[in-house]
Parts: C-alpha cells; sequence; structure tokens
C-alpha cells in the first residue's frame, strides 16, 4: 500500500475502466465501504495504508489481485491479523468462482485457512516435513499436520466404548473458534461504545474552544 488514493492503489499504473475496479471491489467485499466514501474512488489513503484496518489492507490487495487477473496468488499470513468475519470473508473470496483457476500458494498458521487446500506442506526447522492432501495428513494420526490439527480443535480424540481411542472432526470447529468469536464480538461492542464516546468527547471540547462555532452550528 502506498499514498495516494484507492484508486492508485487498486490500479496503479491506470489501465483499467472504473467498472472494472467497482467490481473488483464487489468481489473483495469492499463495494459498500468504497461507496460510503465522499471521495469515492479517489479517496486519500496513507503510506502503507495506515488509513484503512488490517482487514480492509487486506481486501484491497485482493480487489488489486482480481483486477490483474493473476494466474498466481501469494497468501503470506493473510488473516494473521484480521478478525474472525473478514477471514470468512478471505476465505468465501479465494475458494469461491473468482479464483478457480488461479494457483493459491497460502503461508499460515491458522490451520482452517488451509484446511481445504489442494495439497499442505508442512515445515519443520525449515525442512520438509510433509507435503500431502490435508484429508490423508489427517487420516494419519502419527502425522505433525494430525497434531496440530488436534491442538487447533479441528479434530478430537474420543474414547470408545472398548477402550480405544478414535478421531472425529468438530462439527462446529472446535471451542476454541467458538471463543474467539465472543471474544472478537465483545471487543467490537467495546470499540463501538468507545467511538461514539470519543466522538461526544470531541464536540464538548470543540464547543468549549470555539463557542461561536457551536452557536452558529445550533442556529
Amino acid at each position: 500500500m502506498f499514498e495516494g488514493t484507492l484508486r492508485e492503489n487498486i490500479d496503479p499504473v491506470g489501465e483499467h475502466q472504473d467498472a472494472d475496479i467497482w467490481a473488483a471491489l464487489e468481489h473483495s467485499h469492499l463495494k459498500a465501504y468504497v461507496e460510503s466514501l465522499p471521495e469515492g474512488l479517489d479517496a486519500p489513503v496513507q503510506e502503507g495504508g495506515s488509513s484503512l484496518s488490517s482487514g480492509q489492507r487486506q481486501l484491497l490487495c485482493f480487489a488489486r489481485a482480481l483486477l490483474r487477473k493473476s494466474k498466481v496468488l501469494v497468501l503470506d499470513e493473510a488473516t494473521s491479523a484480521v478478525d474472525l468475519d473478514t477471514d470468512r470473508a478471505i476465505q468465501e473470496i479465494i475458494r469461491g468462482p473468482i479464483f478457480h483457476d488461479v494457483t493459491i500458494l497460502t503461508i499460515a498458521h491458522r490451520l482452517n485457512t488451509i484446511i481445504e487446500s489442494d495439497r499442505v506442506l508442512v515445515l519443520e526447522q525449515g525442512n520438509v516435513a510433509e507435503f500431502e492432501a490435508p484429508e490423508v495428513l489427517l487420516a494419519d494420526k502419527t502425522s505433525r499436520f494430525y497434531s496440530m490439527a488436534l491442538e487447533a480443535g479441528l479434530v478430537q480424540d474420543t474414547v470408545r466404548e472398548d477402550g480405544g481411542v478414535q478421531d472425529t472432526a468438530r462439527e462446529d470447529g472446535g471451542w476454541l473458534e467458538r471463543l474467539a468469536e465472543v471474544v472478537v464480538t465483545a471487543v467490537d461492542e467495546v470499540r463501538e461504545v468507545l467511538h461514539g464516546v470519543e466522538q461526544d468527547v470531541r464536540e464538548e471540547v470543540r464547543e468549549v474552544l470555539h463557542p461561536a462555532e457551536a452557536e452558529a452550528k445550533e442556529n
């Protein structure tokens, strides 16, 4: 992300029509946000995308990839700093028809982001430990990938009546995921409350410092 406008960040060389840019924004779940901005596509973006949230920056990069029709897409921890809603949006994008003919290389620690990949490569101390389809690795309880999935709550071991151990996939994604979703929702609600308080405080300060402007506004 660089300093400029949204249009320049999505289409750096200026070779696409506005209609194509809006289509890319719609597919990347950003159209409503950009439409809400007074400047629209010409809204300013600060250096490094600091004027956008981490989730918006990630989605904007998807819009750029969609516009360029990239055949190879590298996602390096694309969901590590986003909330669960944005994570779901990203998964919906990369697993949807738009990217069905694109080779996607995903580097991630969140196993749920790669669990539906065609192949999973597990690295250990810089070396390739495993490389296979995820369902094959999950079927092997001695694999490193299975151990990580077990720890993440994507599978679980249950004791059968005969004393044996049976592994089953968690239907709801695991209690850790549910807990994380509750926490994220609570944090978002707190942020909304704090934002409202901040706006009220700013208005009161403005009235104290600029009483003439406040009086003119009321009139």
